[in-house]
């Protein structure tokens, strides 16, 4: 929730997109906890904090004490599925 919510912001957006540009890694990803922690992300880490009654530094605590996160935004090819009200179906039908 964290994360979706600091993504409404445009500028937000925006300093990720840079940085997934700017990412050495073949799929442009970053590792969330080395992101959060460089001053690049400040306006990210404040947002994501905020949304969730954190601290910056707390968030990045709890970030730092999980396995390493990979940070990744789909290729445009995944994002094009939307959800429709027949995507649920019962596994069997009553006779």
């Amino acid at each position: 929730m964290a994360i979706a919510s600091a993504m409404n912001s445009a500028d937000v957006r925006l300093d990720v997109l840079k940085a997934m540009r700017a990412s050495p890694r073949v799929d442009h990803s970053l590792i969330l906890g080395e992101y959060l922690a460089g001053p690049k992300a400040e306006n990210f880490l404040g947002a994501s904090a905020a949304a969730v009654d954190l601290t910056a530094e707390e968030l990045l605590a709890m970030v730092r004490g999980l396995p390493e996160l990979e940070f990744v935004v789909p290729f445009a090819g995944h994002r094009s599925w939307t959800g429709t009200s027949q995507i649920v179906r019962p596994m069997c039908r009553d006779p």
